[in-house]
C-alpha cells in the first residue's frame, strides 16, 4: 500500500494524491474498495434506493397530473 505521511500533506496536495491515487487502489485491493464503499454508503444513497425514490416521484406526477385534468373537465362543465 502506500507510504504517504496525510499529515504532512496540504488538503489541496492530499486531494490530488487521492484523485490520483485512489481509482487504481480500488480496482487492485477489493478489500479496501469494500471498506471505502462502506464509509461512502453513510453519504450516498445506494442505487436501488434512488430508483425507488424516482418510481415514487413519478406516482406522485401522475397521481397530482391525473388530479388536475378532473378538476379541469369540472371547470369546463
Amino acid at each position: 500500500m502506500c507510504t504517504v505521511d496525510a499529515e504532512s500533506l496540504s488538503s489541496a496536495e492530499l486531494e490530488n494524491f487521492m484523485c490520483r491515487k485512489l481509482p487504481a487502489l480500488l480496482r487492485e485491493h477489493g478489500d479496501f474498495r469494500y471498506q471505502i464503499m462502506g464509509i461512502m454508503a453513510d453519504v450516498f444513497a445506494p442505487k436501488d434506493g434512488f430508483e425507488r425514490a424516482l418510481d415514487e416521484l413519478k406516482k406522485l406526477r401522475e397521481d397530482s397530473n391525473q388530479r388536475f385534468e378532473e378538476m379541469n373537465r369540472r371547470f369546463d362543465e
